[in-house]
């Protein structure tokens, strides 16, 4: 799975990256919730302002135990995609363009996206 994130964190670092070292499927957050799902990607939307800290906890939250599975994140339910694609790869180049962050469960890492001005 990190192998298909690789053209999305090429992106990402487009607009800043910042990696912080650091069985339920549903955000534990009450400010975030899953719109979609499939095998290994989870679409998060969570509300604007949600801090590091929320954003990793709903990104382990909705891989749950699932190693293979990556979880975006829009602070924006209209640019987050309606469904979730198999795969990484797959997300519309505009939808994760608009993403804030990016959990990759196999690795317990959070990727926050940050525009460049």
């Amino acid at each position: 799975m990190r192998y298909s994130l690789i053209p999305w964190i090429a992106l990402a670092a487009l607009f800043g990256l910042s990696l912080p070292l650091s069985a339920d499927t549903t955000p534990a957050n009450e400010a975030c919730s899953v719109k979609s799902r499939s095998d290994a990607v989870v679409i998060v939307v969570c509300e604007p302002g949600v801090s590091e800290q929320g954003l990793r906890e709903a990104g382990r939250a909705a891989c749950g135990d699932n190693a293979q599975c990556n979880a975006w994140i829009w602070d924006d339910s209209a640019a987050a995609p309606a469904t979730a694609p198999a795969r990484d790869a797959d997300l519309p180049k505009d939808r994760s363009g608009a993403a804030v962050a990016v959990w990759v469960n196999d690795t317990g890492s959070l990727l926050t996206i940050k525009r460049m001005r």
